[in-house]
């Protein structure tokens, strides 16, 4: 599908829920601070890789066996954790 149509039907889509939103007939729930469920969900992902590294301490570990845990590229599990963490994993390990 090209840009174009997509961004035709995403309109078409937004246009739709705002006349139902607007007669009183939409049913479902617009996100309130969506930043905050974003942090949220980043944390709990990379939760799971710090109990992986506190049960495979004595091992060697590598950030891209970290990335496959958290579910995210090699690239995208060093940013988020340096973004939330303000230092790279291998400085953290």
């Amino acid at each position: 599908m090209s840009g174009l149509r997509l961004k035709g039907s995403l309109m078409n889509l937004i246009a739709k829920i705002i006349e139902i939103y607007s007669l009183g007939d939409y049913q479902g729930k617009f996100i309130q601070n969506a930043s905050h469920q974003k942090q949220t969900i980043i944390l709990q992902t990379l939760q799971s890789v710090f109990n992986f590294i506190h049960d495979h301490l004595h091992q060697p570990l590598r950030i891209e066996e970290l990335a496959k845990i958290a579910g995210l590229s090699e690239k995208y599990y060093i940013y988020y954790f340096k973004k939330h963490y303000k230092v790279p994993p291998s400085k953290f390990i």
